[in-house]
C-alpha cells in the first residue's frame, strides 16, 4: 500500500471517527481503524455496536489496507506542517510521512457493509438542532438501557433518565431507539458535514445515516420506551408561572453556586411562589443563596424543591420567557417555553428539607 493525501483533511476524517476506537484488549483491532485504499481512501471504525465509514480523495500508487491506532497518528498530524503525507504499508509496519507505526492485521477487522435501500431525507441541520434540544436529558449511567437512547417516535422526538423527560415536534416517519453513545458519536459526524440532506434508513433493529461523505451506521435498542407524550399530556395544573428568561437564568445560576456544592441534597433549592414573586433558595456548607425574580402568577402559594440543575439545562435553550405548569410540591413540573408549544419538559419535585 502506498498512497499520498491531504494531509489537514486526513486529519479531520480521521479525527471524526477515532471515538468509536476506544481501548479494547479483548479483541485489540477495533482498537484501531482500518484504512482501505483503492480508487479512494476509505475509513472504516467500529465497535460492532456502531460503525462509522468515511471515504477522501487520495492518490493511490498502490492499493492495500491496513489499521492502525488513530489516536497516535492523529497526535502526529496535529503536529505536521506538510500540505500533503505519504502513507505506505509493507512488513508489518506503516509509515506516515517519517514516523513509522505498529500495524494491525487487516484481514482481522470486522467490516459492515452498507445497508443498501433509500431512506428517508431529512436536513441536516435541522435533525442536529433537534436533537441536541432534547439529548441532555436523557439517561447516560447504563442502568436501564430502556431510556439510554434518543426516541424517534414518528412525528416527536424525545429523551428520558426517568426523573425527567422533554419532547420535540420533530418529523421523521421513524420510530427507533438511538444508543445515547451512539447518538453522541452520531452528532461528531454530522457536525463535519456540509452537506445540507441526509438520508436516515431503517432496517430491523439497524438504523443508517448517510451525510456526504460519511456513512454512519448502529444497532438500535428493541425495548419499550416511556410513552412521553401522553405523560405530558395527562399531567394537571391548577398554577402557572411565566418569568422573564434572562432573569430566571441568571437568577438559577446564581444560586446553583450554593445548590452544586449541597452534599446532602445536589443541586436542590427551595422555590416559593407568590403573586408576583419567586423566590429561590440554595444552601450549602460553604454558601448561602437567596434570589427573587419577578413573575406572572396564577393560583395559590407554593413552596417546593426542585433540581436547580434540571431546570438549567432546558432554561439554557429557550430563548423565550419561560412558563412552569404545576399543581403542588409532589407532582411534575411542565415546563415550556411562552408560544411554543411543541417543546415541553418535566422534570419532579424532590423532597423538601427543613432550610
Amino acid at each position: 500500500m502506498k498512497i499520498k493525501l491531504n494531509t489537514r483533511e486526513f486529519h479531520k476524517k480521521l479525527e471524526r471517527l477515532a471515538k468509536l476506537a476506544r481501548e479494547n484488549k479483548i479483541r485489540p483491532v477495533l482498537s484501531q481503524v482500518l484504512l482501505q485504499a483503492g480508487t479512494r481512501l476509505v475509513i472504516h471504525a467500529t465497535d460492532l455496536e456502531q460503525t462509522a465509514i468515511v471515504s477522501m480523495e487520495a492518490e493511490i500508487q498502490e492499493k492495500g489496507n491496513v489499521c492502525v491506532n488513530p489516536h497516535i497518528v492523529l497526535e502526529y498530524l496535529a503536529l505536521e506542517e506538510q500540505e500533503n503525507i505519504s502513507i505506505e504499508f509493507s512488513d508489518g509496519l506503516c509509515k506516515i510521512g517519517n514516523m513509522e507505526f505498529a500495524a494491525g492485521d487487516p484481514e482481522e477487522f470486522p467490516i459492515t457493509k452498507a445497508i443498501d435501500g433509500e431512506g428517508e431525507i431529512t436536513k441536516r441541520n435541522e435533525f442536529v438542532r433537534k436533537i441536541k434540544s432534547v439529548i441532555f436529558a436523557a439517561g447516560r449511567n447504563g442502568n436501564n438501557i430502556a431510556v439510554d437512547v434518543l426516541r424517534l417516535d414518528k412525528d416527536k422526538i424525545a429523551c428520558t433518565d426517568s426523573f425527567r423527560l422533554v419532547i420535540d415536534n420533530y418529523e421523521t416517519g421513524l420510530e427507533a431507539s438511538i444508543p445515547i453513545l451512539s447518538t453522541v458519536n452520531l452528532l461528531n459526524v454530522l457536525e463535519a458535514v456540509t452537506d445540507e440532506d441526509i438520508q436516515v434508513l431503517k432496517v430491523e433493529n439497524n438504523m443508517q445515516i448517510t451525510a456526504g461523505a460519511y456513512t454512519y451506521m448502529t444497532r438500535l435498542i428493541d425495548l419499550a420506551f416511556p410513552d412521553v407524550a401522553s405523560i405530558i399530556n395527562n399531567i394537571n395544573h391548577t398554577k402557572k408561572a411565566t418569568v422573564n428568561i434572562l432573569k430566571i437564568e441568571k437568577a438559577l445560576k446564581k444560586v446553583n453556586i450554593s445548590a452544586s456544592k449541597n452534599n446532602e441534597a445536589k443541586n436542590s433549592a427551595t422555590f416559593h411562589f407568590t403573586k408576583g414573586k419567586l423566590e429561590i433558595k440554595a444552601i450549602s456548607n460553604l454558601t448561602k443563596s437567596k434570589e427573587i425574580v419577578q413573575i406572572e402568577y396564577e393560583g395559590e402559594d407554593l413552596k417546593v424543591a426542585l433540581n436547580v440543575r434540571y431546570m438549567l439545562d432546558f432554561v439554557s435553550r429557550i430563548n423565550s420567557n419561560l412558563v412552569m405548569e404545576f399543581s403542588d410540591n409532589k407532582s411534575a413540573f411542565k415546563l415550556t417555553e411562552l408560544g411554543n408549544d411543541e417543546y415541553k419538559y418535566v422534570m419532579m419535585p424532590l423532597a423538601m428539607r427543613e432550610e
